[in-house]
């Protein structure tokens, strides 16, 4: 309990920090790409081994994602650094602040950062209660969760402020980003709705456990439901814990879909409902262990056959299923949820770029 509330404390004092805040809330935010191909193209020589020359494309698909990633993030940061000096100069012109090009006025100078309000602070306080000591109260965290919310609220000004730059015609990149190497998942065997003959092939990868992707969920279901009829849209389940319940809730996901596709979808709703329910996880005998009648217990709530569906979750089928996606997704290098995948290229940024990517290719 004490490391919880820790780590918690540690990760707010750094939320608080004059000089930090904005840096790493700035740099962690998502940077669309565009423009044109790197220069090392998937042809272009990387190195040599035994006199072989190596390029992009002959990288195994799990290291070519590899080096795609580490080239991403760093496009991002930089994208970030450019954005907001660029930023600083455009808020600073347009405010008759700009008196330096090389040393324009502080973003905290030239924007207007609301204060947190009790109300947002005692909210935050809550949802963190559960993991904090008994002993520890509101007053005590409160300079702590002010600058947490506050340096939140910096990085959501920042980014509506650079759509406002963008739109006004003041900033434009003029790097290339990297280009996502191309991946083989078939999709047979995996629940798929929308368009199925639509050229436009979307697919989610997703742990009904992971907290990111419950978070992603009802955004998804809204672009499904306003792109529905132009794209084809495929599930599929990675476990990132197969032992424990992360892979009971997939391998539900796999018996879920034997009954119907109709019953897979009732299923996939029913089950990020259950994993989104907030719940302590200090309570006494709170476990993410492997829960099968809690699995049962969400077919049951989506109208699937409860035997049928329990003799399934049980059998060396579901298990064998759920370990070759694993395998399967892991050589294309998908290492953590969620990931979405458009004709055979990793979107980065999340389901906050996937529309975009979407309407690129309509």
């Amino acid at each position: 309990m004490k490391v919880i509330y820790l780590i918690i404390l540690v990760l707010l004092t750094v939320a608080c920090n004059d000089d930090k805040p904005m840096r790493s809330s700035l740099s962690d935010a998502s940077g669309g790409c565009s423009g044109e191909t790197m220069a090392s193209s998937e042809t272009g020589p990387l190195f040599k081994i035994s006199g072989e020359t190596v390029t992009r494309k002959d990288l195994p698909a799990e290291l070519a994602n590899l080096v795609y990633r580490n080239e991403f993030e760093a496009y991002s940061k930089n994208q970030n650094i450019f954005k907001e000096y660029a930023l600083r100069v455009y808020l600073a012109k347009k405010q008759d602040k700009l008196e330096d090009m090389d040393n324009p006025p502080k973003l905290m100078d030239l924007l207007d950062i609301p204060e947190p309000s009790d109300k947002e602070m005692k909210a935050l306080f809550e949802q963190s209660r559960s993991r904090l000591p008994k002993e520890v109260t509101f007053e005590s965290m409160k300079s702590q969760i002010s600058g947490y919310l506050k340096s939140q609220k910096v990085a959501e000004i920042f980014q509506e402020e650079v759509k406002k730059m963008e739109a006004d015609g003041a900033y434009q990149s003029l790097i290339a980003g990297p280009v996502a190497p191309k991946m083989e998942i078939s999709t047979d065997g995996f629940p798929t709705t929308g368009n199925k003959d639509s050229k436009i092939k979307v697919i989610e990868i997703a742990d009904y456990t992971c907290g990111h992707c419950q978070h992603a969920h009802p955004e998804v279901k809204e672009i499904l439901k306003k792109y529905k009829d132009k794209i084809s849209f495929t599930q599929i389940n990675y476990s990132l814990r197969p032992n424990g319940q992360s892979g009971m809730y997939v391998k539900g996901g796999f018996c879920a879909h034997k009954q119907g596709e109709e019953k897979f979808w009732s299923y996939h709703d029913k089950a990020f409902a259950k994993n989104s329910e907030p719940h302590d996880h200090s309570a006494p005998g709170h476990s993410h262990g492997p829960n099968a009648d809690e699995v049962v217990a969400v077919a049951q709530s989506a109208g699937l056959k409860a035997e049928e569906f329990k003799k399934c979750l049980q059998s060396p089928e579901a298990q064998e299923f759920m370990m070759n996606t694993n395998a399967t997704l892991s050589a294309q290098g998908i290492t953590g949820t969620p990931a979405f995948i458009i004709n055979n290229q990793k979107v980065e940024g999340g389901v906050q770029t996937l529309e975009a990517e979407i309407k690129k290719l309509l």
